[in-house]
């Protein structure tokens, strides 16, 4: 007689089953070079860490890093970027991606210094230094193969490893400054991955002019200049258009109750946003929603 079936995750202890969706390590081959595949993580909820063997030039806000390879990359999803490949076919590496929920108890992943919005996330190694990163990832990467039932608590170990180690390497350096058209993309960009927002648990919501500029490593009035230039509209004005828009669909759309749409959207209390959504829609909430 057959035993029955049992789910092999339901043995696993509950800490463990709460951190499968939250970290995974995988080479980058499939996802970069001349037909990559769509990236499969949420760039707004994942951190990301790359060895990457190739030539790209990583474009952010306020500048723009060469590398050749290997290189070591630090993405935050609070700060907007793209790789341009200068070589696509020779390009192939390694990433883990995680969640700031993987690191929960342990700090706050945005004070390391290769997360900090004008920190230094991209380092150039020499061939000492790519030996021993990419035997840390092979290490992610037989950890997570294995059957360890506390595999996740020993990834994050060495995820810490790696974040304590680039500070002591040698930064790439950035050769150009960007003009008023990536800074407004970069702004657009960081604006639109805040949504959809969701009820429980809300995301953190940036509002504030001040706190995009600084997730960009621009100052406000860096911002306000690109932004005029290129939208004919500031930043706070751009800021409260898109939230406007989404609370109009979150009202007419879901059947959320006010306090959940506040909460989602930033707000400190009901009574907040509704005074901001009357003042910006020139209507009655309660009009709006009938």
């Amino acid at each position: 007689m057959k035993a029955p079936f049992r789910d092999k995750d339901a043995l696993l202890p509950d800490a463990v089953k709460k951190d499968i969706d939250q970290f995974n390590v995988f080479p980058l081959d499939a996802y970069i070079g001349v037909h990559p595949q769509p990236w499969p993580y949420s760039r707004r909820d994942y951190y990301k860490i790359s060895l990457v063997l190739g030539r790209n030039v990583y474009h952010y806000a306020n500048r723009s890093i060469e590398t050749k390879p290997p290189a070591l990359c630090f993405g935050n999803p609070l700060i907007p970027y793209s790789v341009e490949q200068l070589d696509p076919l020779h390009q192939s590496g390694y990433c883990c991606v995680f969640t700031a929920a993987f690191f929960e108890g342990l700090g706050v992943l945005q004070d390391y210094p290769v997360f900090k919005p004008g920190g230094d996330p991209v380092y150039q190694l020499n061939a000492g230094e790519k030996e021993e990163i990419a035997g840390i990832f092979a290490r992610m990467q037989a950890e997570i193969n294995s059957n360890y039932p506390y595999k996740y608590d020993v990834l994050r170990a060495i995820v810490l490893e790696l974040l304590h180690r680039a500070p002591k390497l040698q930064p790439a350096e950035a050769f150009t400054q960007q003009g008023s058209d990536r800074i407004s993309a970069c702004f657009r960009e960081l604006l639109e991955r805040q949504f959809p927002v969701r009820p429980n648990p809300p995301r953190a919501i940036l509002r504030a002019p001040a706190e995009f500029a600084r997730c960009l490593g621009v100052s406000v009035a860096q911002l306000n200049r690109a932004l005029k230039t290129e939208q004919d509209k500031s930043t706070s004005a751009c800021i409260t258009d898109r939230l406007l828009q989404e609370a109009q669909g979150l009202l007419k759309h879901t059947d959320w109750p006010i306090a959940d749409i506040a909460t989602a959207l930033g707000f400190r209390a009901p009574a907040e946003f509704i005074r901001f959504f009357e003042e910006n829609a020139r209507q009655s909430l309660r009009a709006f929603r009938l």
